[in-house]
């Protein structure tokens, strides 16, 4: 059965369409598949293995602060459904609506 990516939950095109993930950030640059060989360089190398604690520490911090602001806006909307249903409820009505 064919779906679309973009509908299946545990896809990595799901992710990105509704925000679960960093999408565009500049250290994904370099985990990129290349199919094009490049020839070896031992200082490029070096700094490479220099750069990749740096580059991982970079990404890490990015990636909090990606979740810290999803889980702000979580709240908020909770907070905003849970502000809008005891609305509801005190006028009178025999269900909820969120």
């Amino acid at each position: 059965m064919k779906r679309n990516p973009r509908k299946v939950k545990w896809t990595k095109a799901y992710r990105r369409v509704h925000g679960k993930d960093m999408t565009q950030d500049s250290t994904f640059e370099f985990e990129r598949k290349r199919n094009k060989p490049e020839r070896y360089d031992r200082n490029l190398t070096e700094n490479v293995f220099k750069a990749i604690p740096k580059i991982d520490k970079i990404r890490v911090t990015r990636e909090e602060k990606h979740h810290k602001n999803r889980s702000l806006l979580e709240s908020s909307i909770g907070f905003i459904e849970e502000k809008d249903a005891t609305f509801i409820q005190l006028s009178g009505l025999a269900f909820l609506l969120l």
